[in-house]
C-alpha cells in the first residue's frame, strides 16, 4: 500500500539508523528511494525489530567519569602456548574459533588501513608527544613502519667477509646521527632523545639471564587506534612482546590490564644463540647484522619505548615494545607482577588488583603490604594499586572458580597481586 505520508519531491529522505539498516540486511529487504517501506508480515515474528522500519533510535551521549570504576580486577597469567593454542584460546583472546590458528601476517594487511605516518626529515624529531615523560629501559626508532626483533649471532672476526659494518653486540642503547657511526650508551637516559637520527638497542637475555637454549614466541596485540591526525586510524598493533615460552608473562583479565584480547602470534620457536636480541628498523640490519621477524609499529614511523621484564629468578622473560600510550605505562617489570625480588614464593591462588582510594587513612595504609615498584605513572592517570592480603594457600578452589568466571579456565594459576 502507498505510504501514509509521502516525501515531497524536493526533500531528501532522512538517513536510517544503524539498527534500521541492520534490520533490512538481516531480512534481505531493500529500501526504495523516495518513500518509506511498508511493514512486512514477518515484522511481528521478531521481537527485536520495530513495527515502523523507518523509525530511528538515538543512543545516550557518552560521558566522561572523573575516575575509573573502583573494585578489584581479577586476572590470570598465561604462557604464550596457552593463550595461542590452548583449549580456551578463543575465549581468552575474544576471537572466533576459526581464527585461533591465524597469524598476524595472514590478516594484518587486510585489516589495517593503507596509510602510515612518516618522518619528513631524518635530521629532525619524530614528533611523538606521548613519549615525553616515559622512563623505559631502551628506545627503538623506525622510519619504515616496522620494528625487527633480530637475534644476534656470535660476533664474527674483523677479517670475516660477513662481519657487519657496525658492532652492536654490547647490551645497551645505540644512537646514530645521519651519516655518522653508531654510538653506544650504557643506559637510555644517557643517549640523545628525540632530536633526529636513528635509535636501536641490544638486550641481554643470555648467560646470566635466560638459557640460550630457551625458545621464545613473538606476539602482537591489535587495537583500534580511533582518530589520528583527523582521520580514521583503524586497527593497528598496540604492542609487540617477545615472551619466553616457559614463563607465564601474559596478563588476561576483564579489566584495563588485559593483554590477550586480539592477541596474535607473529613467530614462534625463536632462539637467541648469542644470548642477545637486537631491536632496530629492518632497514638498518644490513649494517647491524642479525635476522628475525618484524612487527608493524602502530601508526608508522616513530620512536618507541622498550620495556624489559624479569621473572622471580631475575631472568629476562619478556621484551616489550609499546606502540600506543595506553600500553606504555602498563608493562610489568616483574612476572608475577607482585614479585619485587628474586626467588619470591608464589601461592596457587588468584590475585586481584585493588586501586588505592584518593586519600587513604593511616590505618588502612598500614594494613596494606607494600606495592610492587611501577616503572612510571600510567599516561591515563591510573591510580597506583596496592597489594591485598594474600589468601591462604590451602584453599585455592574458590579463587580458581573466580578466575574461570573472570578470564578463562586454567589448570593452575599463580598469585600475582600488583598492577601491571
Amino acid at each position: 500500500p502507498p505510504p501514509p505520508f509521502p516525501w515531497p519531491t524536493a526533500a531528501v529522505p532522512p538517513r536510517r539508523s544503524a539498527a534500521g539498516l541492520c534490520a533490512c540486511a538481516v531480512r534481505g529487504e531493500v529500501a526504495r528511494e523516495g518513500g518509506m517501506r511498508s511493514p512486512s508480515p514477518s515484522t511481528s515474528d521478531s521481537p527485536r525489530i520495530g513495527e515502523e522500519q523507518g523509525s530511528t533510535w538515538q543512543p545516550g551521549p557518552l560521558q566522561r567519569v572523573p575516575a575509573a570504576a573502583s573494585g578489584p580486577e581479577t586476572y590470570a597469567l598465561f604462557r604464550p602456548s596457552e593463550v595461542l593454542y590452548g583449549p580456551n584460546s578463543s575465549r581468552i583472546r575474544r576471537l572466533e574459533a576459526e581464527m585461533v590458528g591465524v597469524r598476524l601476517g595472514d590478516v594484518y594487511d587486510a585489516l589495517a588501513l593503507p596509510w602510515q605516518i612518516d618522518r619528513k626529515d631524518v635530521n629532525g624529531p619524530f614528533g611523538s608527544d606521548w613519549t615525553e615523560g616515559l622512563e623505559p629501559d631502551f628506545w627503538v626508532s623506525t622510519d619504515t613502519g616496522k620494528v625487527c626483533f633480530a637475534a644476534l649471532e656470535a660476533t664474527p672476526s674483523a677479517s670475516s667477509s660477513s662481519a657487519p659494518a657496525a658492532h652492536v653486540d654490547r647490551p645497551g642503547q645505540y644512537h646514530k646521527e645521519v651519516a655518522g657511526p653508531w654510538r653506544h650508551f650504557a643506559s637510555a637516559a644517557e643517549a640523545p632523545g628525540d632530536h633526529g637520527g636513528f635509535h636501536c638497542c641490544t638486550v641481554s637475555a643470555g648467560p646470566a639471564a635466560a638459557p640460550r637454549s630457551a625458545s621464545w614466541t613473538l606476539v602482537a596485540k591489535l587495537a583500534d587506534f580511533g582518530l589520528a591526525m583527523g582521520r580514521d586510524a583503524g586497527l593497528r598493533v598496540e604492542f609487540a612482546a617477545l615472551v619466553r615460552d616457559d614463563c607465564e608473562a601474559l596478563v588476561a583479565s576483564m579489566g584495563p590490564h588485559d593483554e590477550c584480547r586480539s592477541l596474535f602470534c607473529v613467530d614462534e620457536g625463536l632462539h637467541l644463540p648469542a644470548g642477545t636480541l637486537l631491536l632496530a628498523d629492518p632497514a638498518e640490519l644490513a649494517d647491524l647484522g642479525g635476522d628475525g621477524p618484524a612487527v608493524p609499529s602502530g601508526l608508522g614511523a616513530g620512536r618507541y619505548p622498550v620495556y624489559i621484564s624479569k621473572d622471580e629468578m631475575d631472568t629476562v622473560c619478556r621484551i616489550t615494545v609499546a606502540f600506543h600510550p595506553v600500553s606504555a605505562g602498563k608493562v610489568s617489570p616483574r612476572f608475577p607482577p607482585f614479585a619485587s625480588s628474586a626467588k619470591v614464593a608464589t601461592a596457587v591462588t588468584v590475585a586481584t588488583l585493588v586501586p588505592v582510594s584518593p586519600s587513604p587513612s593511616a590505618s588502612s595504609t598500614a594494613a596494606q603490604p607494600a606495592a610492587s615498584p611501577l616503572r612510571s605513572p600510567s599516561p591515563a592517570g591510573l591510580a597506583r594499586p596496592t597489594l591485598p592480603p594474600r589468601p591462604p594457600v590451602s584453599s585455592p578452589s574458590s579463587s580458581k572458580a573466580a578466575a574461570v568466571a573472570a578470564a578463562a579456565p586454567k589448570e593452575a594459576l599463580r598469585s600475582s597481586s600488583a598492577s601491571s
